[in-house]
């Protein structure tokens, strides 16, 4: 164990290096939402894990179709000896085309011998210890992959097999995965080849793991029917994999509580249902020696002890007898659970001692309310209780789903009052529950939740009504249905939700991905889209929500207007700039923010803040040298960009929903401006050039800051995605605009404007010394409609359409 922790405080070290400074001050801090993860499978559509194989099948799971003869493994799990059979194993199985790119994989072993691969996977070259295979999705839209060990040395057998996704990180962004060097600009890429031990995790899913407060690692764990009892039968990180069948696949303690302090989100813990007491010491010490103290775990004995299908439900059942808890055998069962639970919620407390930096979570069953009285109230578990669970899940019951015979027929169903299990009826448990929790003055929290459409008894996609239930899960629908329950819960006493689950398949058992697959699109995936509109619109509203809040920024919580600014702009001739048509500011806050919470000007989450010169004074903030160039086939420079840091309206994400540098140079006849733009989505659909994806440059060309603009020197210069003209600001000074130069183009990232705009324009001779005001801002649409956020460089809010004294400050240098 020793050896472990000191392996991870050194791949902490590196990581912390390699991560930016936002994973310090989350931007998860106000959500109300948590998620649940999937199982260590290779069906899990979620890929975590920048290395495939951590999620095969065991080499002895895959017998008889892939590994064959009397093969022998060492304690890890690698095939020691083959006999003269092989050992096979399939990494990925049946996953969308698009879960991950397709193109080259890194194959890197230890030992001697020969690896073949099947499927979508094919061998392109060899070299010693290491393969490079291409894989793409099949005929069918699907990828599936499986790796054969054909041959191997039995005194250097092939061990240690790693199969990285292609590509790796720029340094400072592990959201976001590059293909290689040049996209990281003057940052350091980091290839996945050479950091997969410090690079844990798919940038994928930490995109889309970092926007909830808590993650519920209850299937990652692999608790569900494992008889895991001691601590050196524990999940390690030396195992060959770890997934596999129910029972025996779980991923290691070390590697949950990096990810928890990587995306700055609370770990939920479940502990298996006979874990002893050195176990779950054990457990809780790693915990408090390598968490980040600024996190809280949630800690919860077992999942769903209340279950039948479940062994944990049968192992209470008979304990809670064994001890003559009750003479009712699922009373004395429900007692036993009680009894069990406080007894680790009191180790925990004595690892974290006074400091009691945990939550204490006892799980109950939603329409049975007796439950939660008998689990709180046995002999006052409540006072060592911080919070009642629940799942609170909407569906259709098994008699009329087998009925349904249409989508529309489902989205009734579920808003029905008649239907027991519709929204309207599972929100009055709800608050009966919630009853019961401040009766007993604990939170009400839901361990899971959402959707629950499923027809039992189907075998295949198209039996029965799985097809409408399937359908129903992508139509925009139940984005509404999923805002609506969630609204519902907060107005009956729920206070945090932890939504089920991370992406996963829609199949014939059940659609319960918040995504299907991890790249999925959020415009293709309608339960994300709600998530992520609750989460933005509905802070947390429980008492000490916010308690890691402590030198860290807030949110910015903003609450877009539907109503558009009035504007008149025309597109202009692609071969003619021609002269730009003014456009109207008359509603200038086009973001309209909630008025329970201001917003505040943050720097953009996800952005490593780069040390810039601050100038006080007549300018405030902003001020920097641009040099002058002399060779017109170089103009920009790769070490001269500025960064945009702050929000002044709507909210952004973090960098991968919205960053942009820009940097300028000048010479004789032009002022040159090149903007970059990271951006994950592009829409055109507004009537108003700031309502889409576009820039803004702001220019006071004679320097004098005037409160408003003279009409004479100062600009607004709009830029949209695929518009060829320019836009003007209706307070421009207005000139012909035939001679500015424009190119934007598309990138890998996202997009980039090169401009240049002659000094004839800005009606000022260049010369050195000269001072120049500028800001340059990016508008972010990404749902369509409307703008959902805007980014500066100098402003502090959103008005500088009208007021040149908000603008930053350049100086032209030789």
């Amino acid at each position: 164990m020793k050896t472990i922790i000191r392996v991870l405080s050194t791949s902490a070290l590196l990581a912390a290096q390699l991560l930016p400074a936002s994973y310090a001050s989350p931007q998860n801090i106000a959500s109300p939402l948590g998620i649940n993860t999937n199982e260590a499978m290779d069906i899990n559509s979620s890929m975590p894990f920048v290395d495939l194989f951590k999620l095969s099948l065991a080499f002895e799971h895959a017998r008889p179709w892939l590994t064959k003869g009397k093969v022998v493994y060492d304690k890890n799990g690698w095939p020691k000896n083959l006999n003269g059979g092989q050992a096979g194993t399939r990494f990925i199985s049946n996953l969308p085309a698009k879960t991950i790119p397709s193109g080259l994989y890194t194959v890197l072993y230890n030992g001697e011998g020969k690896l073949t691969y099947g499927v979508d996977a094919k061998l392109v070259s060899h070299t010693k210890g290491k393969d490079i295979i291409s894989i793409k999705p099949g005929k069918n839209g699907r990828i599936s992959a499986s790796l054969i060990i054909k041959e191997s040395n039995a005194k250097n057998y092939i061990r240690d097999i790693r199969i990285l996704l292609p590509g790796g990180i720029c340094s400072g962004n592990a959201f976001k995965r590059v293909n290689e060097a040049r996209q990281c600009g003057n940052q350091k890429f980091l290839s996945f080849e050479q950091h997969h031990e410090q690079i844990l995790f798919n940038p994928d899913y930490l995109h889309f793991m970092k926007d909830f407060k808590v993650i519920r690692f209850m299937n990652m764990s692999g608790i569900t029917r494992n008889d895991l009892s001691s601590w050196d039968k524990r999940p390690k990180m030396s195992q060959a994999t770890w997934g596999g069948k129910e029972g025996v696949r779980g991923v290691p303690l070390e590697v949950m509580v990096e990810l928890a302090n990587q995306i700055g989100a609370d770990p939920w813990f479940n502990l298996p249902h006979k874990a002893d007491d050195t176990f779950v010491r054990n457990y809780a010490k790693y915990v408090k020696d390598n968490l980040n103290p600024k996190l809280k775990p949630y800690i919860e004995y077992t999942n769903e002890a209340w279950n039948g299908i479940f062994s944990q439900h049968h192992y209470m059942v008979k304990k809670g007898q064994q001890m003559h808890l009750d003479k009712n055998k699922y009373t004395a069962g429900s007692k036993y659970f009680s009894m069990r639970s406080v007894q680790i919620f009191k180790i925990w407390e004595q690892v974290y001692g006074a400091n009691k930096n945990i939550v204490r979570v006892m799980g109950a069953f939603t329409t049975n309310k007796g439950l939660s009285e008998t689990l709180l109230k046995y002999k006052d578990a409540y006072k060592h209780t911080d919070a009642l669970a629940i799942a609170p899940y909407f569906y259709i019951g098994q008699k009329e789903v087998h009925r349904i015979r249409s989508i529309d027929s489902v989205f009734k169903k579920l808003r029905s009052p008649s239907n027991p299990y519709s929204i309207p009826n599972i929100l009055k448990h709800v608050k009966t529950q919630s009853k019961i929790a401040k009766k007993y003055k604990v939170s009400l929290i839901a361990y899971e939740g959402g959707q629950h459409l499923v027809a039992y008894k189907t075998h295949t996609v198209r039996e029965g009504p799985n097809r409408y239930l399937i359908f129903a899960n992508k139509d925009k629908r139940m984005a509404e249905l999923y805002y609506q329950f969630l609204k519902g819960w907060q107005q009956n006493g729920g206070e945090l939700f932890v939504a089920f689950s991370a992406p996963r398949l829609y199949t014939w058992i059940g659609s319960w991905g918040i995504k299907e697959y991890i790249t999925q699109p959020a415009n293709e995936a309608p339960k994300y889209q709600a998530l992520l509109a609750f989460n933005k619109n509905e802070p947390c509203w429980w008492d000490g929500c916010k308690s890691r809040a402590q030198n860290i920024p807030a949110r910015v919580v903003a609450k877009v207007s539907t109503a558009r600014p009035s504007a008149k702009v025309k597109a202009l001739d692609p071969l003619d700039f021609g002269t730009p048509t003014p456009v109207s500011h008359t509603s200038p806050n086009f973001a309209k923010v909630s008025t329970t919470k201001p917003a505040t000007i943050r720097p953009i989450q996800g952005v490593i803040a780069e040390t810039i010169e601050t100038v006080k004074g007549r300018w405030g903030a902003q001020r920097h040298e641009i040099s002058k160039v002399r060779d017109s086939s170089s103009i920009y420079s790769r070490h001269s960009n500025f960064r945009l840091m702050n929000v002044v309206s709507g909210d952004i994400e973090d960098s991968r929903d919205l960053a942009a540098n820009w940097q300028a140079h000048w010479d004789r006849q032009y002022l040159h401006i090149r903007v970059d733009v990271s951006d994950d989505n592009f829409i055109k659909d507004s009537k108003v050039p700031w309502g889409d994806d576009s820039i803004e440059i702001f220019i006071d060309a004679d320097g004098s800051r005037l409160s408003s603009y003279d009409k004479k020197n100062d600009f607004q210069f709009i830029y949209r995605w695929k518009d060829y003209g320019i836009g003007m600001g209706q307070n421009s000074a207005r000139k012909n605009m035939r001679s500015v130069k424009q190119k934007m183009i598309k990138t890998q990232q996202g997009y980039v404007l090169e401009t240049s705009i002659p000094w004839k324009v800005l009606g000022v001779r260049p010369t050195a010394g000269h001072n120049l005001g500028i800001d340059v801002q990016i508008n972010d649409d990404d749902n369509g409609s409307q703008r959902d956020g805007k980014l500066a460089w100098s402003a502090q809010k959103d008005d500088s359409w009208r007021n040149p004294q908000s603008f930053g400050h350049i100086v032209l240098a030789e």
